[in-house]
């Protein structure tokens, strides 16, 4: 289970690559992106205040208004140290999109601690859905914003790897039964595809080629 969050300045329904200057914080995106060795310095570097954000930041080369700030396994965060390098980035960008480690460890708290919305990506298996039932959880009683007492997050699903023949198999969860089970709305389902793999090893972004995955995304991007 993996979670984006979303910290803006701006309506989450407005959220769009091409109108608004993003940032994308996460574990091995550099390789999703094709950026991998242009990553020198990452959010560690700019947390424990070695490196200036700048230095870290990475501009995409396909997309103007994308930039990313690489994240490594580091379990000696704090919320102060999180909250400061946000703020810092929240005045350059109006959006920021922290994609959190699977589970619900030090990492992924951390994310959805100070998040304005989230979606929880999860995949059509009982193990991936109860780690999001607990992220569900965490967010309505442990984020900032259930401390105080602000309007909820807007959260929603999003199914990875969905497989429509183990789903009529009975060897998976349906959409309907995850929606149910979790009680957010879906807002999109990727289908399970060798073209996620093949474009992960050749560095290049899963949207570049024509395949179901492709049209899945655009989908929920609204294009």
């Amino acid at each position: 289970m993996f979670t984006d969050v979303f910290h803006h300045r701006h309506s989450f329904n407005r959220l769009r690559p091409g109108t608004a200057w993003f940032s994308y914080i996460g574990l091995c995106l550099d390789l999703h992106l094709g950026c991998k060795c242009r990553v020198i310095f990452d959010f560690i570097h700019v947390f424990e205040k070695n490196y200036r954000l700048n230095q870290a930041l990475i501009k995409d080369k396909r997309l103007e208004r994308l930039s990313l700030l690489a994240a490594s396994h580091k379990d000696a965060l704090t919320e102060e140290g999180v909250e400061e390098v946000l703020d810092e980035l929240k005045s350059q960008f109006e959006y920021i999109l922290c994609d959190s480690p699977a589970g619900i460890e030090s990492g992924a708290r951390h994310a959805m601690y100070f998040a304005d919305d989230a979606i929880l990506v999860t995949n059509p298996e009982i193990s991936s859905c109860r780690d999001s039932d607990k992220m569900i959880g965490f967010i309505a009683s442990k984020s900032l914003r259930a401390i105080e007492g602000r309007v909820p997050d807007n959260q929603q699903l999003l199914i990875d790897r969905y497989d429509a023949n183990r789903v009529r198999n009975e060897d998976c969860l349906s959409v309907d039964d995850i929606g149910e089970m979790l009680g957010l709305p879906v807002c999109g389902v990727i289908p399970e595809s060798p073209h996620v793999l093949t474009s992960s090893n050749m560095g290049t972004s899963v949207t570049e080629q024509s395949s179901e995955v492709q049209k899945s995304l655009k989908a929920v991007s609204g294009d």
